[in-house]
């Protein structure tokens, strides 16, 4: 099943479009992407469907997207290294980035006002984005850790 396409602001309905078409890497065919063309705008989809991970971008909004998430992304994925044990093995590093990444939205949420339902990068506009970049400038998964339990 395929969901509705999304529409652009510019009112024209977008087209889905695969990996290799909008970043020219065949490597990337197996992802999908929405697509308003002659606006640049576009969103990438869930992994094996056609349901839109967040909101139409265009080309600001999308780097700020990836400047969030590159000061995001380590925290989590990086936590197991504030825990004291003897090497972890792969399933309790797996359990403890799961936690972790909830814990950092959860983190983030509060610092901005919001749910964490409402923190969803791929969703944020311009503004929501300049402030989890801001949020997150000189923090660490530590400083989260002991500030959400």
């Amino acid at each position: 099943m395929t969901d509705q396409p999304p529409i652009c602001p510019c009112g024209r309905t977008t087209e889905l479009r695969d990996g290799a078409h909008v970043y020219g890497r065949p490597d990337l065919a197996f992802k999908h992407f929405w697509c308003c063309e002659p606006c640049d705008m576009r969103v990438g989809c869930h992994p094996g469907t056609t349901t839109p991970l967040g909101q139409l971008a265009g080309p600001k909004v999308r780097a700020l997207r990836m400047e969030a998430h590159a000061l995001l992304d380590p925290l989590w994925k990086t936590a197991e290294k504030w825990y004291t044990s003897p090497p972890l093995p792969a399933s309790r590093i797996k359990s403890i980035r799961s936690i972790a990444r909830r814990r950092v939205y959860r983190w983030l949420a509060l610092q901005l006002g919001a749910t964490t339902e409402e923190i969803h990068i791929a969703g944020s506009d311009e503004a929501t984005c300049r402030a989890i970049i801001q949020a997150l400038q000189n923090v660490d998964y530590g400083r989260i850790r002991k500030e959400v339990h």
